[in-house]
Order: structure tokens, then C-alpha cells, then sequence
């Protein structure tokens, strides 16, 4: 991933914002954080010149915001409040600190690999305003510390006019692991621009800009991410971590249900306002899967099927929830994606490929398939995943099973007959003769009786 992070001053000439938001861009980054773009009218220049490049620019208004590419997935944004408005002890800047507030995204690149990005300018001179810098730093490592709790795959990147020649001030942050490597020149204490990050890689100041401010562009080298235990690759994984009633399990088999929502995505529901319930897996019209939970933990969406004892042994079924409503039918593509799901499940955890015919048993179903209420679902009434679906199922899916995860075969044409390879051949010889110059006229006289024959005399078979 190239970073960068520039100062880019309160108030440039419309020349020298050319110049330098056009070197910045010449120098390729994934992700840009600004300090000081001025007022309402840069940030729309800003915004439309990046957007150009494929760029989304986001939280002019504080005014320290960050831009990404446009193909990256957000998962999540906000702002981390830093400090409040105090008095500035020093004499440069202004006499009031206003509130800070730092923007950070989480993004996921196409390839899956996870990015947590913040955008920071602390309080100028901390050896006068030491207090507030102190404040602000730890309230940083604070928000640092707990991505990587949450998600300890996440690769954490600060973008910032730290305000400090004096490393030792941002100890908090580099004690987390971030690395910070070369900074932008001391101008009296102030604008000193770093990038710090998980990532290792080197970092160097963007030429040819007419800031004093100047920028810095890391090269930070990514590592592919390795996919959890119990995770598909080439799943868009969204970890809801099993709680307290969600047992490890071996999984036997799976359910197949809609979710009766069009949304792109089922974590912000799961992840909270559920209230416990949760699908391992989540395809989408397209295909595109998002897996919530490994398959070796219990999901909540099977009922009594989420997990069970056998023999001894706490066994459960998995859950693939689709995107669409009661009515309708899945897509090819969502078919495909679940037939793929089985088929990883069953490389993973050697989980059987075939229809189930117990609820507690071993292979694939769909949700209603016991019955409803029943040990599938407790709701009366239910139908999921629809009519429609459920002959799919039957036509489509179930055959599939069956034959272990290979499409059924259509059968083979039927042998011809000697009489029907015959008809065959006549019938070469007829457009040859009928190719004969128009002067072989005794070809031509013959070519009636022969057709006659074939069609009155030869018979069909």
C-alpha cells in the first residue's frame, strides 16, 4: 500500500495547490491524509480532482480528511474525539485549541486484506502545550490499541501532523508496534508530518512541492493476510467471535435459507441488533459471499440444529443465508456460490455431500424442510426459503447432492441405425452432386429421382 500525508497549508495559491495536489497524485497512493485544506470551496476542488483519479475524499469538514480508492469496500468510519477546546499556551497558532476530532475508515481491499486508517494534526509546540499534546496522543494509541483487539488481522496506518521532533512523545503509538520512519522537516517545532504503520516499508518526501509544508510517501509492504481456521478463502470475512452460548462444534451438514433482506451485507444486524443471532455464511444476488462465523463454532439460525450431542460428541449444522425475499428464486450465481460453499465445507471439515434425512443428521437441507414449527425453526407459519426456492432445491440442488457434487449428465443421443447413417450419407452426396457445375446436366436430372427415393422409397430408420 503507498500512503500519503501532507500538510497542505491553509491558504495556497490556486497555482500551487495545482502543483502539489498534482504531485501527490503522481506519486500513485492507495490512501492520502490532508491536514489544513482551507475552507468549503477547496474541499470541493479536492474532492472532484481525486474523485477524477478514483479517489473518495472523506471529512473535509474537520478539516483532516482521507482519501481512498473508490473499488475499496468500507466496512466502517468515524471520528475519534481527541481533545476539547482549550487555551493555547503557545505562541504559535491560534490563542483558542479548538476541539479535535481524528477521522479514521476501515477498509478492505478487493484481494481482503483489512486497513485501518486515521488522519491526525495534534497541538502545535508541546513543550508549552504538553498537556493537551499528551491527551491527544494517548487518546490515538487508545483507538490503535483497540482495532487490533478487536481484529488483530487489521493493519493499522496513522496519517498526521504530529506537531513533534520529540519521538519520545509519541511512545504511546510506537509502543503498539507502529513504525514511523522519516518525517517532514522542523519548522520551529510544528508541521512535522508522519506516517505510522503495521506495515513495514520506507518512507521518503514527495518532490517538487511548493508547500513548506512539504509530504511524505510510504512504500508500506503488505503481507497476504492469512484466512482464520474454519474460514472460506475468497470469502469477504466479517468475524462475529462466538460468545458464551455459541459451543465449538463439528460440522455435519448445512441449511439453506433466504433472509428476506436485499442488503449487502448482514453484519451491521448480526453484529448487535440480532440480539444473538447469526448465519455462518451470506450470499449475495451476485454471489459475493460474507462469512460471519468459522464453521467449527455454532451459529444461531438453525434452532435445534445449531448444535446437538451425538454419540458423545457436540455435532452442528451451518448456515447459508441468502440475499432476497420470500418470494422469488436464487439466482445462478447464488446457487453457484452455495454449491462452492459445500464443496469447501466438505475439503475443510469433511462434511458430507448429500441430502440430509434426519434434522439431526448428516448432509444439506433448506430451513423449513421439518416443518415449521419444527426443530428448524420454532415460527409457525414459516416458509423460508420460499416456494420457489424449495423447488430449486428439489430440482436443482438436491440431484447435485446426491451425485456428490457433480451436475447430473444429460444422457447420450441414442445410437442411429445403419438405415439412419445411410440417410446421412445420401444426403453429403446430394449437396455434392447439387455443387456440380450447371453443365453436367445428367447430374442435375438425377439429383430428383435420387430425393425421391430417399423420401418415399428408403426407409426412416
Amino acid at each position: 500500500m503507498r500512503a500519503v500525508a501532507s500538510n497542505l497549508q491553509a491558504k495556497p495559491s490556486p497555482g500551487d495547490d495545482l502543483n502539489d495536489t498534482g504531485r501527490i497524485l503522481a506519486a500513485d497512493p492507495d490512501v492520502i491524509g490532508h491536514q489544513e485544506i482551507g475552507g468549503i470551496a477547496r474541499a470541493l476542488f479536492l474532492k472532484g480532482r481525486y474523485l477524477l483519479k478514483g479517489l473518495t475524499l472523506w471529512a473535509t469538514a474537520i478539516p483532516t480528511p482521507i482519501a481512498w480508492p473508490t473499488a475499496w469496500e468500507v466496512v466502517a468510519k468515524g471520528k475519534e474525539p481527541l481533545s476539547g477546546r482549550v487555551k493555547n499556551e503557545s505562541h504559535i497558532g491560534p490563542k483558542v485549541l479548538r476541539a479535535k476530532r481524528a477521522p479514521w475508515v476501515l477498509l478492505r481491499e478487493p484481494g481482503g486484506v483489512m486497513h485501518f486508517v486515521m488522519n491526525a494534526h495534534l497541538a502545535p509546540d508541546p513543550a508549552k502545550n504538553h498537556v493537551v499534546h499528551a491527551q491527544q496522543v494517548d487518546a490515538l494509541a487508545a483507538k490503535l490499541a483497540a482495532v487490533a483487539a478487536e481484529n488483530p488481522a487489521v493493519k493499522r496506518t496513522l496519517l498526521g501532523d504530529l506537531n513533534t521532533n520529540d519521538r519520545s512523545r509519541l511512545k504511546p503509538i510506537t509502543d503498539l508496534g507502529l513504525q514511523l520512519g522519516r518525517r517532514t522537516a522542523d519548522h520551529g517545532n510544528h508541521q512535522l508530518t508522519y506516517i505510522a504503520s503495521d506495515l513495514p516499508g520506507d518512507r521518503s518526501l514527495i518532490g517538487g512541492m511548493r508547500s513548506d509544508h512539504k509530504a511524505v510517501l510510504a512504500n508500506l509492504q503488505e503481507e497476504p493476510m492469512p484466512v482464520p481456521k474454519g474460514f472460506m478463502p475468497g470469502a469477504i470475512i466479517k468475524n462475529i467471535p462466538p460468545g458464551s452460548n455459541d459451543p465449538a462444534i463439528t460440522p455435519v451438514g448445512g441449511v439453506l435459507h433466504v433472509a428476506v433482506s436485499e442488503s449487502d451485507s448482514l453484519y451491521p444486524y448480526f453484529d448487535g441488533p440480532s440480539g444473538g443471532i447469526e448465519s455462518h455464511f451470506y450470499v449475495r444476488y451476485d454471489g459475493t459471499i460474507e462469512q460471519y462465523r468459522s464453521i467449527y463454532f455454532e451459529a444461531d439460525a438453525n434452532y435445534k440444529g445449531n448444535s446437538f450431542m451425538r454419540g458423545g460428541k457436540r455435532c452442528g449444522l451451518l448456515s447459508i443465508e441468502n440475499e432476497g425475499w420470500g418470494a422469488g428464486k436464487w439466482t445462478a450465481e447464488q446457487i453457484a456460490s452455495m454449491k462452492n460453499i459445500i464443496l469447501w465445507a466438505n475439503a475443510e471439515a469433511d462434511v458430507p455431500i448429500q441430502p440430509i434425512t434426519t434434522w439431526d443428521g448428516d448432509g444439506w437441507g433448506y430451513h423449513t424442510m421439518f416443518g415449521a414449527p419444527g426443530p428448524w425453526t420454532d415460527k409457525a407459519g414459516k416458509t423460508c426459503p420460499g416456494p420457489d426456492r424449495i423447488v430449486q432445491f428439489k430440482e436443482i440442488i438436491r440431484p447435485w447432492l446426491r451425485l456428490g457434487g457433480k451436475d447430473p449428465q444429460p444422457p447420450p443421443p441414442p445410437a442411429q441405425s445403419r438405415v439412419e447413417m445411410a440417410r446421412d450419407l445420401f444426403a453429403q452426396g446430394l449437396d455434392l452432386l447439387e455443387a456440380t457445375p450447371e453443365k453436367r446436366k445428367r447430374v442435375h436430372a438425377a439429383i430428383p429421382e435420387i430425393q425421391d427415393w430417399l423420401d418415399n422409397t428408403l426407409p426412416q430408420k
